[in-house]
Parts: structure tokens; C-alpha cells; sequence
């Protein structure tokens, strides 16, 4: 039986993989206390105990604006873990599937960025992404046993992420002001997570990975979008559904008049049509992925 390690189990990533994991899989999932990133000398001796065949690595510092002043600490447990974690693979076998960010780009280019595009992030948590990524790429590049999943705007039905932020904010106040001029799509963590399980599969059964080749995927659901975009079609679906009696207005607002400690990318489409064909999955429209989402949220409170 594949020995699967999941870090980060009890994120809203986590939460998902955890709900779909296929069978003929011994999935061990571990929490940030459980296996903590931030301990990189720990990292080796927690894996030697684990001896995993595959890791999903979902866990992360994800609070952007906290990750400006925190430079060392998102640094280690973004970037630096996934090093250790890299080579320990290398030297032990076993595979890495990681979990970046839209946020590795800078948000200047006018079309969707497709995987080979240059990076450049704009933000710490940007930046320990992309470093993550340099890791894996120098250690495990040539061996087939890294692949990266870039993917944005994530949202669920546990957690801290914008669709719980908003569906709060509808209940509780008449009007809420979100900025219309960043531009993605919103990604389901079910559609990420069956991306995820999906790749894992290809490799085990099939073992497409070329030689001197690293993956790197884009995965989101299907369409664009902006927060503005987002915000109302969170407040239509949830009154549909009965989680609001009626949703706040929205007032949409620029960048410049939200102020926020680090600098986000105005456009960080993600292009995912390559790897829409690497995995055979045709992925879901995003109003439609956000609606299964607020079922989840209504069904949970029963």
C-alpha cells in the first residue's frame, strides 16, 4: 500500500485531500503541531520515522500581510522545509507534490500566465513560494520525483479564506467595500485536491514524468474573476441557498484606496490548459465550484 504524508492535514487544503483520498492509500495526515516546518532540524528525523512514498505538502504560512514582517520564519516554513524535505527524497526515494502560489508573478502581463512564464513576486509570501520552487527544481529536477501545483485565491468550506469571510460580513453588515481591480479566478480546494490526487495517480500507475523534467502545473477552476466579482456571487449563491436571508451591497473600490501591508498582483491569471491535458481533468466554472463550496458550509451547520 502507498504510504501517502500530507502535512498541513488540518488546513483547508488538508481538509479536503483528506475527504477525497482514494482507496489503496495509507494516508498520514499531520498538523502543524504534529509536523512543524518552522523546525527545520526536526524536518529529516520526522521523515525517517514516516518513510513516505509520496508527500503533499499543504502546509504553508499563508498570512500574506503578517509574512512582510515575518520574514524568517514564512521563509523557513515555505522555502527552507521544502529544501529538507527535497533531500531527504533524494537520497531516500519518494516523491513531493507542493503546493505554490499565483502570487510567484508580479501581475503585469495582460493574459493568462502560462507555466513557463517568468517569475517575479511582489511580497514575502510570494517570494518564499518562488523559493520553494528554486528548491525543488535544484534538488529533484532530475530525478522525477518533484512536481509543483501552482493555483489561486483558494477557498473552502473550513478555514480562514474569503468565502467564510464574506458570507460573515453579508449576515452582519448592509454594505461591503472589496476591491474590483485584482484580477484571478477562485479555486475550490475539492477541484484542487481531486488535481492533486489525479497527479499522484499518473505517477504511480503510468509514470509520465519525463526524465530532467519537474512538472510545474497551474491549476484553478475555470473563468475570472475579480474579489468584486467574487463577493457578490457569494452573497447571490448564499441567499439562494438560505444561508442569508439577503445579501450586503457591494461597493466595489481600487487597490489604492484598500491599503494593505503587502503588495498583491493586479492579474495573476493562472493558464491552465497545459495541465488541464497533463492530468485528463476538464476542471469546473468557478460560480459553480463556489456554490458546491456554500452547500458544504450549510451542511456542515446541521
Amino acid at each position: 500500500m502507498i504510504k501517502v504524508l500530507l502535512t498541513g492535514s488540518q488546513g483547508q487544503l488538508g481538509f479536503s485531500i483528506k475527504k477525497l483520498k482514494p482507496k489503496g492509500i495509507q494516508l498520514v495526515s499531520l498538523d502543524k503541531d504534529q509536523f512543524d516546518l518552522s523546525k527545520i532540524a526536526n524536518i529529516k528525523n520526522n521523515l525517517e520515522d514516516i518513510k513516505p512514498d509520496f508527500i503533499i505538502n499543504c502546509g504553508a504560512y499563508t498570512n500574506v500581510d503578517m509574512a512582510e514582517n515575518e520574514k524568517e520564519n514564512v521563509m523557513n516554513i515555505n522555502a527552507n522545509s521544502v529544501k529538507e524535505i527535497a533531500l531527504y527524497l533524494k537520497k531516500h526515494g519518494g516523491n513531493l507534490i507542493q503546493i505554490s502560489t499565483d502570487y510567484v508573478f508580479d501581475g503585469l502581463s495582460s493574459k493568462a500566465y502560462k507555466v513557463n512564464d517568468k517569475i517575479c513576486p511582489l511580497n514575502q509570501y510570494g517570494l518564499s513560494k518562488a523559493k520553494s520552487e528554486k528548491f525543488i527544481g535544484e534538488i529533484l529536477g532530475k530525478t522525477n520525483q518533484g512536481m509543483v501545483i501552482r493555483t489561486s485565491w483558494l477557498m473552502g468550506s473550513i478555514g480562514k479564506n474569503f468565502l467564510l469571510t464574506m458570507i460573515k460580513l453579508h449576515q452582519s453588515k448592509k454594505e461591503i467595500n472589496v476591491v474590483s481591480d485584482q484580477i484571478s479566478c477562485p479555486t475550490s480546494t475539492k477541484t484542487l485536491a481531486e488535481a492533486c490526487w489525479k497527479a499522484l495517480k499518473l505517477k504511480l500507475e503510468r509514470n509520465i514524468y519525463k526524465d530532467n523534467f519537474m512538472p510545474i502545473l497551474h491549476w484553478c477552476d475555470n473563468g475570472i474573476a475579480s474579489w468584486y466579482d467574487i463577493a457578490i456571487a457569494i452573497g447571490e449563491i448564499s441567499t439562494k441557498n438560505g444561508l442569508l436571508n439577503s445579501p450586503a451591497f457591494i461597493n466595489p473600490v481600487k487597490s489604492e484606496n484598500y491599503p494593505t501591508k503587502a503588495k498583491r498582483p493586479r492579474f495573476s491569471l493562472l493558464d491552465c490548459n497545459s495541465s488541464r491535458d497533463f492530468l485528463g481533468l476538464k476542471g469546473e466554472y468557478w460560480r459553480e465550484s463556489l456554490e458546491v463550496s456554500i452547500n458544504s458550509i450549510i451542511k456542515n451547520k446541521k
